[in-house]
């Protein structure tokens, strides 16, 4: 299915222009704080100081040039140059309108670039080609990218001419005197040519005449030549853009100190398109992006300004490669070249720390696979992977174990004990299942009102064992936690937070003794989740099927049809339906009392609306405001249908469990004070009811006030936690939404 994906009323819009060095980080390191969109024309992002490294090695490209869709799990990426920017939105070559609350101008230099990774390795592997069968090479341009590339060359193939024209009087001029002399020096031991003061006119040479001649009359034989020079800003287009008042007299982005454009309190800008009076280059561009980011957050938070981070230029170092072992290195008080320096740059180009920056493999692995499946190969991370003994394999052999020997051990428990293990629901389904084997109806054993298919479910409890169902019960309850793992998968989470969400479902004390005591609700959350899954893949049928199915099972799931319709259908009208249950009997809910006192009488009309209205203003408030990102928006739903019923058993919590790994990596609550105040706030109140239930239970102690006062503290307690999950969330529609503007039919809004 297209996904749709609504602009968020929770989560703050972040849009990105330029998906550089700068770029590319901020948009990876706010993705999961705001609702990120990253523009770039491109579909991929290039560790450009690495690029001549390539060049004379193709494979080492494998691990420079990096799919955004391989770092950027949560954002959106819209592939098109942007053209205009207004005071709401940024146009792009495309058609698109992409409306934003904060925008980071990232765009570097002009080039062009192939548009997709295939085709950019493809790039490198005929220049290496080139360069291969190539006698002698022409380099114009003496900056660091020129005085790399010879010095790749020269290292990769010594046997090679290589000439290396400047037009100015010295070699990297970025740099001081004394580090140009020593690149000099080097190049010339590795019998590479030095021309300064000079220029080349590469029009002069033709396909069959490789003599190129320089501004001093000089003639230079090559087979190949390579244009390292300066590229333009790419800021030309910001002149008929909301920001042309921003720009200086050479095309640069003037930023404050917060690295905001000036006059602006939400735009921001990084990298080698800024003002700073600074030399240019990768990590100082990183830098822009982490202050940009922690700036950017401080704002979203409503912190103070004193909290922001300012950005003050640090003392000029700069490390130019020379081959793969040298390097010449400028720092504050000294210039130091050969293997030492090269130590720090030269072997791998900081392109291992610079991949790890973006949660990547700084060892790209090797696969056997096709290039098509470049980009899985680059979302393989070292640091995302959980210990060998986590895998999820094995954590589902381990959690079977678990509840194969729970299910034998309650076998002996019922024999041996007076507390019996087996839920007494299990007895009822059992005895229903016997006599529908014998072909009477479930329905009439006592107290069985649930759906004839569970019934029959267990029949082979009547020919073979009395412990079948459990065992039933607890495979359902497994394969909750493979389709937690697959939906988590589906939508890009890292595989370590897959298995720690997954771990919260499969080792929850409350969820495995759930179905090896005999309980049915795990099949109705692997329904819940199947259903999940087939709105996601676009099976709207089988979705439609199985949601039938699962209300026919149980009725509470009819709440979920809102928010399920208001996605696939915004003009489409749904209706809200609540179980009207009521149980005379001691339970969670606040309701209980009033249901004991009045259970020989009817409910007067007002009785009931004073019950229902509760349910249905806090329903329907959850659906309007959460209905776009539909699993917390369920997850909430369930947690307040419980809160707020009439009726309200331990059995009940398994419903929501089954949602609250599916919104963990979305939440910013760390479980380390605020989580752990949560649950045992919840726990708490929960016991605290227990202890009255036990009083009124097992000691026959008329303490009904004190256990009514426990459900109202139980209910605050649930309200507290919903209250924090919400506030702590990162809004994360499941579905992308597109909506065609008005005016023009070309034209694609992503709020």
């Amino acid at each position: 299915m297209e996904g749709i994906e609504s602009g968020s009323k929770q989560g703050k819009r972040v849009v990105v222009i330029g998906g550089g060095i700068s770029g590319s980080l901020a948009a990876k390191l706010l993705q999961f704080d705001a609702d990120v969109t990253l523009i770039d024309p491109k579909e991929y992002f290039e560790i450009t100081w690495a690029s001549l490294r390539s060049m004379v090695e193709p494979k080492f490209a494998e691990r420079t040039v990096i799919n955004h869709k391989s770092y950027l799990k949560q954002g959106r990426l819209v592939t098109s140059p942007a053209i205009n920017i207004t005071e709401s939105d940024v146009m792009t070559e495309d058609g698109s309108v992409i409306g934003y609350d904060y925008l980071v101008i990232a765009t570097g230099h002009n080039d062009l670039f192939p548009k997709t990774r295939q085709e950019k390795l493809s790039h490198y592997q005929s220049e290496y080609e080139k360069i291969k069968s190539s006698g002698s090479v022409l380099i114009v341009g003496g900056g660091p990218s020129g005085v790399e590339l010879a010095a790749e060359i020269a290292v990769d193939f010594p046997e090679k001419k290589i000439t290396l024209v400047h037009k100015g009087p010295r070699l990297l001029e970025f740099v001081g005197q004394k580090a140009a002399d020593k690149a000099s020096d080097w190049l010339e031991s590795k019998k590479v040519e030095v021309i300064l003061n000079q220029s080349v006119d590469l029009s002069s040479a033709s396909d069959g005449n490789k003599i190129y001649r320089t501004s001093g009359g000089e003639t230079i034989h090559a087979d190949i030549h390579f244009l390292c020079v300066g590229k333009p800003l790419s800021s030309q287009w910001l002149n008929g853009t909301v920001l042309k008042d921003s720009l200086d007299g050479k095309g640069r982005v003037m930023v404050d100190e917060y690295l905001r454009i000036r006059g602006r309190s939400n735009v921001f800008a990084v990298g080698d398109i800024t003002n700073i009076p600074e030399m240019k280059q990768g990590y100082i561009a990183e830098t822009h992006a982490n202050v940009v980011v922690k700036n950017i957050k401080v704002m979203m938070s409503g912190g103070k300004k004193k909290k922001m981070s300012t950005y003050k230029p640090g003392p000029e170092l700069a490390i130019v490669s020379l081959g793969r072992k040298d390097s010449v290195a400028q720092f504050p008080f000294v210039t130091v070249v050969g293997c030492l320096p090269g130590l720090i740059k030269s072997k791998d180009l900081f392109v291992g720390k610079t991949r790890k920056a973006r949660g990547l493999n700084p060892k790209l692995p090797r696969f056997k696979d096709s290039e098509d499946n470049d980009m899985f190969r680059e979302s393989e991370n070292t640091d995302d992977e959980p210990p060998k003994w986590m895998k999820f394999r094995s954590l589902l052999v381990f959690s079977m174990l678990l509840r194969v020997f729970l299910i034998v051990y309650g076998e002996w428990q019922d024999a041996h004990m007076e507390v019996r293990y087996t839920d007494v629901d299990y007895i009822v389904f059992s005895d229903a299942a016997s006599l529908m084997a014998s072909g009477e109806s479930p329905y009439k054993r006592t107290t069985y009102r649930y759906s004839p298919l569970l019934a029959l479910l267990l029949t082979p409890n009547s020919f073979f064992h009395r412990s079948l169902g459990k065992f039933l019960f607890s495979a359902s309850d497994l394969l909750v936690g493979w389709f937690i793992h697959k939906i988590l998968k589906q939508r890009k989470v890292p595989e370590k937070i897959c298995t720690y969400s997954v771990m919260v479902w499969l080792f929850n004390p409350f969820t495995f003794t759930i179905g090896t005591r005999g309980n049915c609700e795990p099949i109705v959350c692997a329904m819940i989740l199947w259903i999940i899954i087939c709105l996601m893949q676009g099976n709207l049928l089988q979705a439609a099927f199985w949601y039938g199915l699962v209300v026919h099972f149980r009725v509470y799931p009819i709440i979920y049809a809102s928010p399920i319709i208001l996605v696939l259908d915004a003009q489409g009208e749904n209706h809200v339906c609540f179980d009207i249950r009521g149980n005379p009997r001691h339970n969670f809910s606040i309701y209980f009392y009033h249901i004991y006192l009045h259970y020989e009488r009817q409910f007067s009309a007002v009785e009931k609306l004073i019950s229902f209205l509760p349910q249905f203003t806090v329903q329907f408030a959850l659906v309007f405001c959460f209905s776009q990102d539909l699993v917390f928006c369920i997850f909430l739903q369930t947690v307040a249908f419980v809160a707020f019923n009439k009726v309200i058993t331990a059995q009940y919590f398994v419903w929501f469990y089954c949602l609250l790994p599916l919104i963990l990596p979305w939440s910013r609550m760390k479980l380390k004070w605020e989580g752990l105040l949560c649950i045992i706030l919840w726990i708490g109140a929960q016991t605290h009811w227990l202890l009255w239930g036990y009083m009124l239970e097992f000691r026959g102690v008329n303490v009904f006030l004190q256990l009514w006062f426990a459900s109202w503290l139980f209910l605050a307690a649930n309200t507290f936690v919903l209250v924090r999950i919400i506030q702590r969330h990162r809004f994360s529609p499941l579905f992308r939404r597109y909506e065609s503007s008005s005016s023009s039919k070309n034209v694609t809004k992503l709020d």
